[in-house]
């Protein structure tokens, strides 16, 4: 587990960060916490308005990373759309003033259909968003409803209307499997209508129940009850063929992009390269060191007005574990992990490993095994979680 405060490890000397293509910013807010979200949010009517939290992002990045020069940009949250206009456009500002944004190739933004208005897409076309993941979930309304969902199938598609009438091509649309009462009809349909839309990318997730959930509470306390793991794994298998048949490239367990549009953000931290996260709850990953950020909203925006460090946990890895975490990262990929790259990274391959467990995973059909390579085979990726503890 990371380490408190008191075992802190420092910052990233200046020398690192020219090393970091990658960042991360944390905007919190949303209209409602969805039933299966264990995100660190922030609803408006709490006590921190955007501007103060737009006033702590520039105080953060300004003594962490000023002038930064990241390839790539990812706004999660939260619901970044959120935002009102004005907000939004104070944040793209803060980026434009404290990063040097010239060499960016990918900036991706996630939204919510029913705020992702025109208002709102102009003002993240004019401010260089490249990419836009939409919370679609699902089309079917009993679904979003289950889900806790404030909009309907319309929605999603007036979003991508929108996004594309304003020169923003890149789109991924997430949906969501194994909700309970979902069919695998009702599925297959969803995976129509996305198909429908043309996105360039699709992430599919399996319903996760996450401690302190309201999904979570409801089902232990027998009123939803979740669908078996076997049925998990035939809506999994579903959507990978569909989508493969349909063209797209099934580059990581849950991500499905066309040939050329794959998330350059995620595949830069799969691969175990190093990132720096900004806002409440963000993460950062260089030099062999990680920091996690307060996740609460109020108390990130005082220790950053009062000087201090916003971050709450931090460790530095030992080489065994680097080596395992990229492992585990890299069998996320269908490409997997290559002998060569743990040499380069850690100075140790595949003999790092359990022999044993190579073995009888891939006598089990569970993963492909040669000097050069080890990934997940199609059965294997039904039982990631697994094959990684065996091996690791």
């Amino acid at each position: 587990m990371p380490s408190s405060l008191t075992e802190a490890v420092p910052e990233p000397r200046a020398a690192d960060l020219p090393r970091v293509r990658s960042v991360y910013i944390h905007s919190p807010y949303c209209v409602r916490r969805c039933p299966y979200c264990d995100f660190a949010i922030a609803l408006f009517r709490e006590r921190v308005p955007p501007a103060r939290f737009l006033r702590c992002l520039e105080l953060e990045i300004q003594r962490r990373a000023p002038g930064l020069s990241p390839r790539t940009l990812f706004v999660g949250g939260g619901t970044p759309t959120a935002l009102k206009p004005a907000d939004l456009e104070s944040f793209f500002q803060i980026l434009d003033d404290n990063f040097d944004l010239r060499r960016v190739i990918e900036l991706s933004v996630e939204a919510n259909p029913e705020n992702l208005r025109p208002d709102r897409v102009e003002v993240l076309a004019r401010r260089g968003v490249t990419r836009v993941s939409i919370g679609a979930q699902s089309f079917d309304e009993t679904t979003l409803r289950r889900l806790g969902r404030r909009h309907d199938a319309s929605q999603i598609e007036h979003s991508v209307a929108h996004l594309r009438a304003a020169g923003i091509r890149q789109v991924n649309i997430d949906l969501i499997y194994a909700v309970p009462g979902q069919t695998l009809a009702v599925f297959d349909s969803d995976i129509s209508r996305t198909l429908d839309l043309g996105p360039d990318h699709i992430s599919a997730y399996c319903l996760t129940y996450e401690q302190d959930t309201e999904i979570t509470r409801a089902r232990d306390e027998g009123r939803v009850t979740p669908l078996s793991a076997s049925r998990e794994a035939h809506f999994y298998r579903h959507v990978r063929s569909r989508l493969t048949e349909a063209g797209y490239e099934h580059y990581e367990i849950s991500n499905f992009a066309l040939p050329g549009a794959r998330c350059r953000h995620n595949v830069s931290c799969w691969r175990h390269q190093p990132y720096l996260g900004f806002g409440p709850s963000a993460a950062s990953f260089v030099a062999g060191g990680r920091r996690r950020n307060d996740p609460r909203l109020a108390d990130w925006c005082a220790r950053l007005e009062a000087g201090e460090d916003p971050a709450i946990e931090r460790e530095t890895l030992s080489p065994e574990r680097a080596l395992r975490e990229a492992m585990m990262l890299g069998l996320r990929r269908s490409a997997g992990v290559r002998e060569s790259a743990l040499r380069r990274a850690f100075g140790r391959g595949f003999a790092a490993l359990d022999p044993t467990a190579l073995a009888r995973l891939s006598d089990l059909g569970l993963i492909e095994h040669t000097p050069e390579r080890v990934r997940l085979t199609a059965r294997g990726q039904e039982f990631a979680d697994g094959v990684a503890e065996a091996l690791l």
